[in-house]
């Protein structure tokens, strides 16, 4: 009796087993495969981890997001398929594959001149603080625990490093390869200058200061002065689409060959490209260099 009961229990359990067999199987299967897209998203993000890690995306987390744009760019694709949309579905997913590359180099490019505009106001603190008799060390701190985030992260780094044993010249070495600022790196050398070879300090760290705040005084005029411009720009690039938006309005038949068919497909890529260039041309011509 007793082992029919346990006969039975068995069978009532054999579907959860399949399911939990199953379920090892696709991970053994797909473990592998995240491994290779881990090595593909490396590649992908070439040049930009170690500054992304920076900012506060973790890798783990970087791949985690490659998965789901992997996702959206077949489930795009399927999709297309499924409607007769190939044209429009390819240039969605090429889409999908650039913008998050260019989103990650913006959020890096805005990293960094936060760092160079807050260095300005953290060379100021350091040279009062020598003024004041404390040490260089002693100085970094004072300044990392008065200073905003980004900068307050670097220059804690820094104290950290150097009160783990690291020489303070290597440590501040460590942060300007890191950060790979122009304006770091000529505090960095500054520093570790006058750390090696002696020198006023203290005037060093005015004229960085001095150098960093014209150089947000010449930024700040030239926003004012193309913001017009950058508005126009923008309002030219939306306008198409707000016309085709309208015309599915007033026409939704007609409008609808624009997607439904290859010819309006075509033409629908073609403005998109004219639209994306017509774009970088403005932005190069007044994204001017200080």
């Amino acid at each position: 009796m007793n082992f029919a009961l346990l006969a039975m229990s068995l069978t009532d359990l054999t579907p959860y087993a399949s399911c939990l067999c199953l379920f090892i199987a696709v991970v053994l299967a797909v473990s592998p495969v995240f491994q290779f897209w881990n090595a593909v998203t490396d590649l992908y993000l070439w040049g930009m981890m170690n500054s992304l890690e920076s900012t506060g995306l973790r890798r783990e987390r970087l791949y985690i997001y490659s998965r789901f744009l992997v996702l959206a760019i077949v489930l795009t694709v399927v999709g297309g398929i499924l409607l007769d949309m190939y044209i429009l579905a390819f240039i969605v997913a090429l889409l999908l594959a650039i913008v998050p590359r260019t989103l990650l180099q913006g959020r890096i490019a805005r990293r960094r001149a936060l760092l160079r505009n807050q260095l300005a106001a953290a060379c100021t603190g350091l040279a009062s603080s020598a003024r004041a008799g404390m040490s260089l060390p002693q100085a970094l701190t004072a300044v990392a625990q008065d200073s905003p985030e980004p900068i307050k992260s670097e220059l804690w780094r820094i104290c950290r490093d150097y009160r783990g044993g690291v020489p303070l010249p290597e440590a501040i070495g460590r942060a300007s390869e890191r950060l790979e600022l122009d304006t770091f790196s000529i505090f960095a050398i500054s520093l570790i200058t006058c750390l090696e070879n002696g020198g006023k300090i203290t005037d060093m760290l005015d004229k960085i200061s001095r150098n960093i705040n014209e150089v947000q005084r010449l930024e700040r005029r030239m926003l004012s002065e193309t913001a017009a411009a950058r508005r126009v720009v923008w309002v030219l690039a939306i306008f198409p689409f707000v016309f085709l938006a309208v015309m599915g309005v007033l026409h939704s038949s007609g409008t609808a060959l624009m997607f439904t068919t290859i010819v309006g497909q075509c033409l629908l890529v073609t403005a998109i490209i004219f639209i994306g260039l017509s774009i970088l041309w403005s932005r190069s011509i007044l994204s001017l260099e200080v």
